[in-house]
């Protein structure tokens, strides 16, 4: 799906710099998967399982820019990758197409600045653009700054689904499920 770059001024004044993910982004978004995964537990995968090679995840990101019903952003501070955020179809049959589940992951030096709110406002504006009506994803629900900015932006909790999460530990996790309409 297509996008035009965008710079926005965050709460703290500095400037954010949303454009889509690009071919030349692959090493960049290895790194920041194993930097985010290892910085928190709220992710629903663990740092070993994610081994893409750069070109594996070129050929990934040149795939979904060929598609129309999905988009993958990322956020710039001051020229720093601060964060991704995208949409997918939750599937592709017929009575479900109008659903996107999103998605949205930042180094932890940048939350609180205002990255999440205008990444994930794009996003949404983008997937309603793209035809969808519904906008799904599922949060830790100890995950309190996540469950604000969901909320903040028109996400309610439609429910819990109970121990979502096995960590390596043996512990668990629920997951809140929001939806918005768009």
């Amino acid at each position: 799906m297509e996008y035009i770059s965008k710079t926005v001024t965050l709460k703290n004044g500095k400037t954010c710099l949303i454009r889509r993910g690009e071919e030349q982004d692959a090493e960049l978004l290895i790194e920041h998967w194993k930097t985010t995964a290892a910085e928190t537990r709220n992710l629903t995968r663990e740092l070993s399982e994610d081994d893409l090679t750069v070109e594996e995840q070129r050929a990934l990101i040149r795939e979904k820019n060929g598609e129309e019903n999905v988009l993958n952003l990322l956020a710039f501070v001051d020229g720093q990758h601060a964060g991704n955020c995208a949409f997918n179809p939750v599937e592709d049959s017929l009575r479900v197409r109008h659903r996107c589940a999103v998605g949205i992951a930042l180094y932890q030096k940048f939350c609180g600045m205002g990255v999440g709110t205008a990444l994930l406002s794009e996003i949404l504006a983008a997937a309603k653009a793209a035809g969808y009506e519904r906008a799904e994803l599922e949060a830790v629900s100890t995950n309190a700054p996540a469950i604000g900015l969901y909320k903040k932006l028109g996400f309610e909790v439609i429910g819990t689904m109970p121990q979502a999460l096995r960590y390596q530990d043996g512990t668990y996790a629920d997951f809140l499920l929001m939806t918005k309409r768009l």
